[in-house]
């Protein structure tokens, strides 16, 4: 299972016309160099709980089954400021123009999700947006008999107030699920997204979004995942956005049983 063009961003074919390059790192302990992806079987269960605080660079995500990409004119690094915690997090560039090779940097996690689990990560937007379309964060793709296709986004929005707001979209029923709880993020401070996934081909599925600890959006007694086994995506994917290039900061990325929250 590899990038697919539904987990590149389905709402616009800009994301399936760029090159996608999967990246490389250096996870070899002994210096010497080594495989940075596909060392795990991508059908594997995703074993929980799991986390990365990029405290050992990307080496985190190759080791577990997944893998780091981006487009030509993108990039993503580990940087020492800002962090969350620790001493490290990721910074995911875009820039230059997305229908050419600017669109998107990301990191994923692939194999079989877990029936339930909660699935977070802390952002840092570092200066204001004046303009956004789909400015996408998190994404879950699905895969069953070779067909891949989107099965959730949790992207960013902006208001006319001028605040950042998240919002989910339902690739399943092609919709857009705004918020009915909290769900502005702020700019220059971390903040949280965490959702929880209860996978499901029939309706009682349940997907929840959690922004800074509180329920955002609740969504129960639906169709979740239609597929066997799935990508979940974390990163910078921009279709649109001003200023450009942008920068993404993300740090303390986990899967888990339980809620993490945002504090």
């Amino acid at each position: 299972m590899g990038v697919a063009c539904a987990a590149c961003v389905a709402l616009t074919p800009l994301a399936c016309e760029p090159e996608l390059v999967i990246g490389t790192w250096d996870c070899d302990p002994s210096g010497q160099g080594g495989a940075t992806g596909g060392e795990v079987a991508d059908d594997q269960p995703i074993a929980l709980p799991w986390s990365t605080g990029f405290e050992n660079g990307f080496c985190d995500f190759p080791a577990a089954g997944g893998f780091c990409y981006t487009n030509p004119a993108a990039s993503y690094e580990v940087v020492s400021a800002p962090v969350r915690s620790g001493t490290s997090a990721a910074a995911f560039h875009v820039g230059g123009d997305p229908a050419v090779d600017g669109l998107q940097a990301r990191c994923a996690r692939q194999g079989t999700l877990p029936l339930a689990a909660y699935y977070g990560a802390w952002f840092f937007v570092p200066e204001v947006v004046t303009s956004t379309s789909n400015w996408n964060l998190f994404h879950f793709d699905g895969n069953s008999a070779d067909e891949e296709h989107g099965l959730w986004d949790v992207s960013l929005a902006l208001g006319a107030n001028g605040v950042l707001s998240a919002y989910v979209y339902d690739f399943l029923r092609v919709t857009t699920r705004a918020a009915t709880g909290p769900a502005d993020v702020p700019v220059g401070a971390w903040f949280h997204l965490e959702v929880y996934l209860q996978r499901a081909a029939d309706s009682s599925g349940r997907f929840d979004l959690y922004v800074d600890g509180v329920l955002a959006l609740s969504l129960a007694g639906l169709i979740t995942d239609d597929t066997d086994i799935g990508q979940w995506y974390v990163g910078n994917l921009a279709a649109s956005i001003t200023p450009r290039p942008s920068t993404l900061y993300v740090d303390d990325i986990t899967i888990a049983l339980e809620r993490q929250g945002g504090t």
